[in-house]
């Protein structure tokens, strides 16, 4: 630049997306101004220009501004003692050559940051999968293999890269591969290695042809390990969970057929009209109709608990008044709640009147929120139910309720229904 032309200050800044000016190298004193609008036009046209400097500074020195833009995101300025009708053709032509060599070295150098920047960019991504990933060139050496795959294979990423994969990679690997790539399979294969501490491992490969970009042919091969541990676990919990739940579905079924009949003999003995049966005998056939009540219960909570599991379990609501089925409730949880000498209150809501429920669902909640009071309360205790009523939910007809169970005013429940 200095052999075709002469210059006392110089300065190259950048300009971004927005139009903004940023210097990158500013070799000019504070009092020589900018003309951005000159600028822009130089940039937008590609075109060297030479220019009088018109206002007046300090340097008189300075007869001219020379403008050389290099490609659409830089410009260099000149501050020349050359007057502007003295520069050449010439030298117009020398340094139009020079900015679109300048241009292009730019360009280039920001085509291999940028590529240097996607390289490393997808070295983070292949080196974070879970997997192990081998790529190999047509010939079967290996290109790359991530630090899955060599913790995988114990193998070291530095003898392993540039080297054949029979040699690189453990023998039994190799002849894998080997047949996969000769049979052209697309199917995951079973691998067994021993590992460091000398136990079986269980790895899954899948073998792919890396096609060119052009679809040209096949430039070699991806390679995918996978540890075959993990799936086998949960698939085996999966196997485990699918047969407790057929035990509890079908132990919960063969109990309820010698129950039933416990129920009905039971109930047979307990009718009035039976004077066969001792008045001592009553109480005894009383606790075995009771106590046969909640195993029922008991197995009608384990049959629920699968349906819930498997998404079957089954609601029937139709109107009915919420406050009828907790006293029912209550009712049959008052021994429990004399034998700890508790106080219960019943606040319920007048207004509530009837409301789509699922009643036998809504026993439960009820029976088990009142229960856990109850048991979990220390003896004398006092407990308060409440109903009352709430917004309804967002394009419902229906009345909403909630259910409240307090102890010692804690509030330990509250239920929206």
């Amino acid at each position: 630049l200095i052999e075709v032309v002469d210059f006392m200050f110089a300065s190259l800044l950048n300009r971004d997306y927005s139009g903004d000016f940023t210097p990158v190298r500013d070799l000019r004193p504070e009092n020589l101004a900018l003309d951005f609008q000159l600028m822009n036009w130089v940039m937008d046209n590609q075109e060297v220009a030479v220019l009088p400097i018109s206002v007046d500074i300090e340097d008189t020195r300075l007869r001219s501004l020379l403008f050389l833009p290099y490609g659409k995101s830089h410009i260099m300025l000149l501050w020349l003692e050359q007057e502007a009708e003295e520069f050449t053709r010439e030298q117009e032509a020398h340094l139009s050559v020079l900015c679109r060599e300048m241009a292009g070295a730019l360009e280039t150098y920001h085509y291999h940051e940028q590529l240097d920047k996607t390289r490393a960019a997808m070295s983070d991504i292949i080196e974070s999968v879970p997997l192990g990933i081998i790529a190999l060139d047509h010939a079967g050496c290996v290109l790359m293999i991530n630090s899955t795959a060599e913790i995988a294979l114990n193998v070291r990423r530095q003898e392993a890269v540039g080297s054949i994969y029979h040699l690189a990679l453990p023998a039994a690997m190799a002849e894998l591969l080997t047949k996969m790539i000769a049979e052209k399979s697309a199917e995951e294969e079973e691998l067994v290695m021993t590992s460091l501490n000398d136990e079986d491992q269980y790895l899954g490969v899948t073998v792919s042809p890396m096609q060119t970009a052009d679809d040209s042919g096949n430039s070699g091969y991806v390679v995918v390990v996978r540890d075959l541990q993990l799936s086998r676990e949960v698939q085996k919990l999966r196997t485990l969970d699918t047969m407790k739940n057929d035990f509890l579905s079908l132990v919960s079924h063969e109990l309820r057929t010698p129950l039933t009949s416990i129920m009905a003999y039971s109930e047979t003995l307990l009718m009035d009209d039976n004077d066969n049966v001792p008045k001592e005998w009553r109480e005894y056939l009383d606790i075995i109709h009771s106590e046969g009540k909640r195993l029922c219960r008991l197995i009608d909570d384990v049959l629920d608990l699968t349906k819930m599991e498997a998404g079957k379990l089954t609601y029937d609501f139709e109107m009915h008044d919420p406050n009828e089925v907790i006293g029912t409730v209550v009712m049959t949880l008052m021994p429990l709640l004399e034998g700890k000498n508790h106080t219960l209150d019943l606040d319920l809501a007048e207004d509530l009147g009837d409301c789509r429920i699922s009643i036998e669902r809504f026993s439960q909640v009820a029976n088990n929120i009142i229960s856990h009071a109850i048991k979990y309360t220390d003896n004398g205790g006092h407990i308060c139910v409440k109903t009352y009523r709430a917004a309804p939910f967002p394009g419902s007809k229906f009345p909403t309720f909630f259910l409240d169970v307090d102890v010692k005013g804690l509030g330990i429940v509250q239920t929206k229904w």
